[in-house]
């Protein structure tokens, strides 16, 4: 049980983390853990008097004493050790579970030590949590919550934390009647079938329907989704001035979907070979079959993704095949990324392809931003990685990245509503104020920067809704829906960049 569940709860936290933090399967070693310390202090059958199994005094006492006092440190470092980007449980799950089992055996081992861990964990403060902590381990957490969602902090201050704690205390001692089983609730016997039957059916019912409802409701039902009622970027284009009270587009059902429009996949025989296990290859063209007027190839990561919606737009318009080379979490780049050799293979790779299609035009994310100061910075490597085809003759369209922000926008706007301060942050703490790419475009003739700033951000902020619509979809993707709206921008500084005639 325990080497089964720990390696299945290895394979599924570095692949699903979150799947594998609330799994019963990747958790199911932790409780065998306790069964195989238990297993391990069992004494024989028949012990000699006055003995603790085989194993000398001698040798007890000081392997109890010093298994001790390594768990308790490992329990106390725990939370030192985990950090927010540790995957859990994982290997991280290992301190405080091998570390909790090494006190009880210890404890076990030398009972009596006068210097153990365990005569220091019977002191009576540490007693009074312990008989309650149970209690505080529930209750903590949706007060913790409540006080996040209540505040709009990312953390909590210490001061503030003891407040937490002190309240799950006394929560506890106030529902110690329900934690210590039906037995001890008046009028209430396990026995008594219809009783509990009743009592689920009063507290699950209404609860399990009212979520039901949540997550099924569709608030947008019946209203008719046109470019007046969900204008998004028009507002900031100018072009509207009144947004209609409707519903926010996309809801949470929708936001996986939300990912661009890439258009379908290529081809086996226009799919380069080096690029298989690697990225995928997707094309957009034209609808009626026609030669395209010009080919533009796509290169990057999911913001890259997430810019072939509105190119697509202006694809159907303009008469162009767009070929795309994608591959998640991996910006284009002639430098390294750290710890990820499938990236650089994958960014070789395409770059040789995107070369072998001689297009017109190249297309890149030229700029990272970031959660936090200085909140964005050019690509590393960039220069390198563009200098390819600009040496062959070939313009590229280097794209500044939008902002990213160190909590989920969407979530953000689902909690809060649309005109919170926190959905709102300001411009100057999203990007910062020139963009970084104009300076590096000004030394290559054919580079060209494209900024979508102003139809992401106001002057002063960058909301997460604009005209009715969720502009991002996380913490940094925008929403495909958005990104209909921005097609005019795109097409007409695309053409303008390229010096292209309009062929509407």
């Amino acid at each position: 049980m325990f080497a089964g569940s720990f390696a299945w709860s290895l394979a599924q936290t570095a692949g699903a983390p979150a799947w594998a933090y609330f799994s019963t399967v990747t958790r199911l070693w932790e409780f065998a853990l306790g069964s195989l310390a238990a297993l391990a202090l069992l004494r024989p059958s028949r012990p000699q008097a006055g003995s603790r199994g085989s194993v000398p005094d001698a040798v007890r006492r000081p392997v109890g004493v010093a298994l001790g006092w390594a768990g308790l440190a490992a329990i106390v470092a725990t939370p030192f050790l985990i950090g927010a980007d540790t995957r859990f449980p994982g290997t991280a799950a290992l301190a405080p579970t091998v570390g909790a089992a090494a006190v009880l055996v210890g404890g076990a081992l030398a009972p009596d030590a006068p210097l153990s861990a365990g005569r220091a964990l019977t002191a009576r403060p540490l007693l009074f949590f312990g008989d309650r902590a149970y209690g505080i381990y529930l209750w903590h957490w949706p007060l913790l919550i409540t006080y996040l969602l209540v505040t709009a902090r990312d953390t909590v201050p210490v001061l503030h934390g003891l407040g937490v704690l002190a309240a799950s205390v006394l929560l506890t001692r106030a529902t110690a009647p329900l934690l210590a089983g039906w037995r001890a609730l008046p009028g209430i016997r396990a026995g008594n079938g219809l009783r509990l039957t009743a009592t689920a059916l009063l507290v699950a019912v209404p609860l399990t329907g009212a979520h039901q409802y949540t997550v099924q409701r569709d608030p947008t039902a019946g209203v008719e989704r046109t470019a007046q009622n969900y204008p998004g970027a028009a507002v900031l284009r100018g072009d509207v001035t009144e947004v209609p009270d409707v519903p926010i587009v996309p809801n949470g059902a929708e936001r996986e979907h939300e990912w661009g429009d890439t258009g379908g996949a290529c081809p086996p025989e226009d799919t380069p070979e080096s690029l298989e296990g690697l990225g995928h290859c997707r094309v957009i063209a034209p609808d009626d079959g026609a030669a395209p007027a010009r080919t533009v190839v796509v290169i990057g990561d999911s913001h890259a993704q997430q810019l072939l919606t509105p190119i697509h737009r202006a694809a159907d318009a303009q008469g162009w095949t767009v070929i795309s080379y994608l591959r998640m979490a991996c910006r284009y780049t002639g430098g390294t990324q750290p710890a990820d050799a499938e990236c650089d293979e994958f960014n070789a790779a395409a770059g040789e392809a995107a070369l072998a299609a001689d297009p017109d035009a190249v297309v890149t994310i030229g700029t990272r931003s970031l959660p936090e100061a200085p909140h964005e910075k050019l690509v590393d490597g960039y220069e390198d990685g563009v200098r390819p085809f600009l040496d062959a003759g070939i313009p590229v369209l280097a794209f500044r990245d939008n902002p990213r922000f160190p909590f989920s926008m969407f979530a953000c706007v689902e909690t809060y509503g649309p005109d919170h301060h926190r959905c709102n942050p300001p411009r100057s703490e999203s990007l910062l104020p020139e963009n970084p790419l104009e300076s590096l475009a000004a030394r290559h003739e054919d580079l060209h920067s494209i900024d979508l700033t102003d139809r992401l951000c106001t002057d002063t902020v960058c909301p997460g809704v604009i005209g009715n619509i969720q502009v991002y979809m996380d913490l940094d993707h925008v929403t495909s829906t958005y990104g209909e709206t921005l097609a005019p921008d795109v097409e007409s500084r695309m053409l303008e960049a390229l010096d292209w005639p309009d062929r509407r």
